[in-house]
């Protein structure tokens, strides 16, 4: 790729209150879109019977209690989507954020005319979006109410859709390959983020409500269907921020030389402990609940279900949002603040880079699978078994 050459653009640090509303938000949309896929994909099916295949009193309450969250998740949502756009509407209009606050004043922001050459102003697209999570909200208020998966999986439908809306290109006219790949890979980069963060919360809560009375081997298959989410998201992540990171950073001195570069760096300080807390996860506790329930040891279950597994996600929710108190420092790119243009578009070389590194990722996750098997294979070893010495058998 090639630098387009231009000015410098000095750094603009958010106001506080931006600050604030964005974390709010992205918070309640890891719960709201994190929050529904986890329990629909991990959660639900995981919590439906024992080995001879019968739900039991556990699974049940598993199942109400996963789904009777919606109801205050689904309130937040609705809230921090109302601030969100009221900070929107501020930043629009360059006043306070109380003017902002009023209802006439965010529909005036939701009904800007389109500009020429437009098929659909991006207002509307904006208000789009507020309308479907403001409807995926309200559906997951329902569901929680009457315990319903159907509805949850509507609220999941019509939240996601919501996220998508105002990725849609409001004109086609002159867009390239390089347009096409950010927007795809800035919301493969949110909705990854969401579900992994949003998930860890869920499941890190309802392991703790359940500690005592739930059911080790189905919170032992969730931990183990979740592992495998995690690693989606994961790789979505890795792969959209890599190019993210190359679109916005020219070089590495740009990375502590720039404000956005520090808190970008920042930021990916913040996910590689996540990753690093995940490799722990599948390394050492999965390997370690296989073996405990390959032995039929149901204390050793609980006690990595309802206790290592639940702290591991607390930490690895905590840096998801240290990571969401980042984002909106994230503001313009490291390569505008260091005078040296943006990037150029797609060539062939970096293209193949991409690839490799992608390879690289797929083969790790591979590894990283292989070696949790063989560590699953291991037989346990109880921590008060008393040693031999070589050198004195008789000891």
């Amino acid at each position: 790729m090639t630098q387009i050459a231009a000015a410098a653009t000095p750094y603009v640090a958010p106001k506080v209150w931006r600050v604030l509303i964005e974390v709010g938000y992205f918070g309640a949309l890891c719960a709201l879109i994190g929050g529904l896929v986890t329990v629909l994909l991990v959660v639900l099916p995981a919590a439906t019977g024992d080995e001879d295949g019968g739900a039991t009193a556990a699974d049940h309450r598993a199942r109400r209690r996963a789904l009777g969250m919606f109801p205050l998740i689904g309130l937040l949502m609705l809230a921090a989507l109302y601030l969100q756009m009221a900070a929107l509407t501020a930043r629009a209009g360059e006043f306070g954020f109380g003017r902002g606050l009023q209802p006439g004043a965010i529909g005036d922001f939701l009904n800007t005319p389109r500009e020429s050459g437009e098929w659909v102003a991006r207002s509307m697209l904006r208000s789009l979006q507020v309308a479907l999570l403001a409807g995926g909200a309200a559906l997951a208020i329902v569901a929680g109410r009457l315990r319903s998966v159907r509805w949850a999986a509507v609220a999941l439908l019509v939240a996601v859709v919501g996220e998508l809306a105002p990725s849609v290109p409001t004109a086609f006219g002159g867009l390239t390959v390089d347009d096409w790949l950010h927007t795809t890979l800035v919301q493969v980069h949110i909705l990854s983020g969401v579900c992994w963060v949003g998930g860890l919360g869920v499941l890190a809560y309802l392991a703790i409500r359940s500690r005592g009375e739930g059911s080790g081997l189905a919170w032992a298959r969730i931990w183990s269907r979740f592992s495998v989410l995690a690693m989606g998201c994961a790789g979505g992540i890795l792969v959209s921020g890599l190019w993210l990171a190359w679109e916005h950073v020219g070089s590495f001195a740009q990375f502590v030389t720039t404000p956005y570069g520090r808190f970008l760096l920042a930021k990916v300080a913040l996910v590689g402990l996540m990753l690093l807390a995940g490799a722990y996860n599948q390394l050492v506790l999965l390997p370690r609940v296989t073996r405990a329930m390959r032995e039929h040891d149901e204390t050793r279950v609980g006690r990595a279900v309802f206790d290592h597994f639940p702290r591991v996600a607390v930490a690895e929710t905590l840096l998801g949002l240290g990571v969401l108190v980042v984002v909106p420092f994230l503001t313009g790119s490291a390569r505008s603040e260091a005078g040296g243009g943006q990037v150029g578009p797609l060539d062939g070389r970096t293209f193949l880079i991409g690839v490799l590194l992608v390879a690289a990722m797929l083969l790790s996750f591979w590894a990283t699978g292989r070696i949790a098997r063989a560590q699953a294979q291991r037989p346990h070893v109880p921590a008060d078994r008393p040693t031999v010495s070589a050198g004195h058998p008789g000891e």
